[in-house]
């Protein structure tokens, strides 16, 4: 007879425990996994003001500057927290990217070598912290009308087409080449590589036709083949993964109860009245033996 009340008390006990747990500890829990968050967030955004600090110092020629602002940069994305976010692909081409700009500071070549670099770091870094709001997103634009010259130059009727569109076609790289180390951190690590190798074919190509002028069809069908896939490679990289943001925060907070805490509560209630409704029946009748009439 114990049992009408024992079994409900149990369970009221474990369910009260659990709602313990619900309201005030795991609330405490998720509270210090937000500032973990908020202090990685706050360290991204450090790392992107130095990068863009080594940018401007770049751009302004001051190799001493742009040195030390290199030196910091290196230290704080030795954070093994911070490379969560981003890519393993992003972050290769982060660490490249900084190792052969520190050599070039070092051996004191023009800026205009190193200049390149830092473009390329700062976007990179922007890009973890920035997420769907990078800078390199800006490129979008400049590397479709670049496309749309390429393709004009090809087509003109005057002078050498081929010799035209490898010219606007060196300088479609230099923008393709500055946002690559941001593109693979943002997640358009295949798309990027296909740019990479259309740029290549549609470099040798060209200078395979101006080599040999007369050859029309073959390699005008292989040069308008490649023209293709770079639009197609570039679109697609500002598309997909590349919205995503980079940075996603571990935890978020709940402004109210949740539903496990709903359950949790009405088990509880529920438990209680099973254990004071067993109880009345058990003081009742505690054995159990009912009277014979």
């Amino acid at each position: 007879m114990k049992a009408r009340f024992a079994a409900p008390f149990l369970l009221c006990i474990l369910f009260t425990l659990a709602s313990v747990w619900s309201v005030w500890i795991r609330p405490i829990n998720a509270e210090h996994l937000d500032q973990a968050a908020s202090g990685h967030h706050i360290q991204l955004q450090r790392m992107n003001e130095t990068a863009a600090a080594l940018y401007a110092a770049a751009a302004s020629n001051e190799k001493h500057l742009a040195y030390n602002r290199l030196m910091k940069l290196k230290q704080q994305t030795e954070s093994g927290m911070l490379r969560g976010f981003g890519t393993e692909a992003g972050w290769e081409a982060l660490d490249n990217e900084m190792a052969e700009t520190e050599v070039l500071l070092l051996s004191g070549s023009p800026s205009r070598d190193w200049n390149e670099g830092a473009a390329r770091i700062a976007l990179a870094v922007d890009a973890i912290s920035s997420g769907s709001g990078g800078l390199w997103l800006q490129y979008d634009k400049l590397l479709e009308d670049d496309l749309a010259a390429i393709r004009k130059a090809w087509k003109r009727s005057a002078g050498d087409p081929a010799a035209a569109a490898l010219a606007r076609l060196n300088h479609f790289e230099v923008y393709a080449s500055r946002i690559g180390p941001a593109a693979l951190m943002a997640g358009s690590a295949h798309e990027t590589e296909q740019l990479i190798q259309g740029i290549k074919e549609a470099s040798a190509l060209l200078k395979a036709k101006m080599a040999a002028p007369d050859d029309h069809q073959r390699l005008q069908l292989a040069i308008e083949a490649a023209f293709s896939s770079m639009e197609a490679s570039s679109s697609a990289m500002f598309e997909g993964e590349a919205y995503r943001s980079a940075f996603k925060p571990i935890a978020q907070s709940s402004g109210g109860p949740d539903v496990t805490q709903w359950v949790l509560f009405f088990g509880t209630v529920i438990a209680a009245v099973l254990t004071w409704t067993g109880w009345r029946k058990y003081k009742q009748d505690p054995f159990g033996v009912k009277t014979l009439h």
